[in-house]
């Protein structure tokens, strides 16, 4: 892609604002604002050649795009990406990084393609330190998206209230943090034991020996208090934008539409309905995070989980 002319100041003037909020849309997964701010954004580069500085725009707003589950659209707008920048290039590294994940979203073999692609990218990066960074950032991506989509091929539907009674339950008898972590841990099939293995396997063959000692260590997960722990992460920061999205949290969300419930079982029924349309609305699953997302308050809940974007780790 040829270099952009110099931008001129005017540009510059227009370009601020509605960068600012193509970006405040990432950290709030606001399609629709982001749709308006994209639109505007490509009127204005377009027209003058910048197309590096759009291309660098279109990158947020296709992850935008990915993280509200349109993946077909993200897939064809990243693929447009790559086409258009180079192959050597961080942003190349990043769409196909995006790329690696929607297609894993979808349970569509391709992630792997996309997967070793940015591992042999990765090699660009010259900082260890940075490397390093990439490495436990995308590894972790990837192997947590896949422990959601175990979930989400063993899921079953459960009834909400039931949830909502068995995690009151849990807190009643004073069931311990690691009592729900196992809980949770153990709604993943034992299949994903292989499929971790097998994925790590793959991530090590297009890196060297130096390399392989930056990843972070495999997941224990025989140990399912453990793979409890890692599966709230997971699950909260996918959750999260159903939940704390434009800086509604709990408190705002749950008062919404549920006049006569108490606060706690309109929290509790929030969280049990984001897992319903992730479908990975297990009993066990919901009764878990419910549990564990009572003990703290709402507002830590979503200081806690509110995901990053790929491009934080540049």
């Amino acid at each position: 892609m040829p270099r952009d002319p110099k931008m001129t100041k005017l540009i510059k003037e227009k370009l601020h604002p509605l960068e600012a909020n193509l970006k405040q849309s990432l950290q709030d997964y606001d399609s629709a604002n982001a749709n308006i701010s994209m639109q505007r954004i490509q009127n204005l580069l377009r027209s003058e050649g910048y197309e590096s500085r759009l291309m660098q725009n279109k990158l947020i707003y296709f992850e935008i795009i990915m993280e509200n589950d349109n993946l077909n659209v993200a897939i064809s707008g990243l693929e447009g990406i790559l086409k258009k920048v180079s192959g050597s290039s961080r942003m190349f590294l990043e769409a196909n990084s995006l790329l690696t994940i929607c297609h894993l979203r979808k349970g569509d073999a391709k992630y792997k393609k996309h997967m070793r692609r940015t591992i042999k990218l990765v090699r660009n990066i010259t900082s260890e330190k940075k490397r390093k960074e990439f490495h436990s950032y995308f590894l972790q991506r990837i192997e947590d998206e896949m422990l959601i989509r175990n979930l989400i091929e063993n899921h079953e539907k459960s009834d909400n209230k039931e949830a909502y009674n068995l995690a009151i339950e849990m807190l009643k008898n004073n069931k311990s943090e690691n009592d729900m972590y196992l809980l949770l841990g153990s709604q993943v099939d034992n299949s994903i034991q292989v499929q971790i293995e097998n994925n790590r396997n793959i991530y090590y063959l297009d890196l060297d020996a130096k390399d392989i000692k930056l990843l972070p260590l495999p997941p224990k997960l025989s140990e399912k208090h453990k793979v409890g722990k890692r599966l709230r992460k997971a699950i909260g920061k996918t959750i999260w934008k159903k939940l704390c999205i434009k800086g509604e949290d709990f408190d705002t969300l749950t008062k919404k539409g549920l006049e006569g419930t108490s606060f706690y079982m309109g929290m509790s029924l929030a969280i049990a309905l984001a897992l319903d349309n992730l479908e990975i609305g297990n009993l066990g699953v919901k009764v878990s995070l419910i549990a564990l997302s009572l003990r703290i308050s709402t507002n830590v809940f979503c200081e806690m989980f509110a995901p990053t974007s790929i491009m934080s780790h540049r």
